[in-house]
């Protein structure tokens, strides 16, 4: 029998990287599967597809601390969303390291907990999610899983289908929030071109 723990968490206390760390610190699975509420699965082989990438990038190329699925626009999205949802999941998924650094920019460090699966014990090693953090706390993990010498990577075979269809001042407040996480780190995105 599975045993379930339901962990209420009040609106005003709810952190992007505290709360995930909460619940991660209430899992004992090697492998940890982060998803947001309004991310479907487009088929039934998703977690697997995600795991078996953590299981083989055990290899000569490195170990990849965090893996992260390929997000698709709803049938109702418009058509900036889509775009935005193609440029930054392709089809072709991608193992990314330190070596990438000087020609994927900011792009090295791209990573998304709408749809994530973590190895456990790296991501206790590596210090887990910063917090408190109003976004990005997959981004910095990621930066700091690819400073420490391990990988991450995009499995473009793992699809969920996620978007939004924000309004122009949504978009901005979004892209406000994204600017202002990335200036709060500067050891991180100073010495990379975006």
């Amino acid at each position: 029998p599975c045993a379930h723990t339901i962990i209420h968490v009040k609106k005003e206390s709810f952190d992007h990287g505290g709360t995930r760390s909460l619940g991660a610190e209430h899992s004992d699975a090697d492998v940890m599967v982060f998803m947001t509420q309004d991310a479907v699965p487009a088929d039934e082989r998703l977690i697997e597809k995600l795991v078996h990438s953590l299981d083989t990038a055990q290899d000569e190329a490195g170990v990849v601390a965090v893996a992260y699925a390929r997000q698709l626009p709803a049938e109702d999205c418009g058509i900036i969303e889509r775009y935005t949802r193609q440029f930054n999941y392709p089809e072709c998924g991608r193992r990314k390291s330190k070596a990438d650094i000087e020609t994927l920019g900011i792009k090295t460090f791209f990573c998304s907990d709408v749809c994530a699966a973590y190895r456990r014990d790296l991501f206790f090693k590596l210090g887990r999610f910063e917090t408190p953090v109003i976004f990005n706390e997959d981004m910095f993990f990621a930066a700091h899983a690819i400073n420490a010498g391990y990988q991450v990577e995009y499995v473009a075979d793992a699809k969920v289908i996620h978007s939004h269809n924000y309004s122009a001042k949504q978009q901005f407040h979004r892209n406000f929030d994204l600017a202002v996480s990335q200036t709060a780190h500067p050891e991180i995105f100073e010495q990379i071109s975006s």
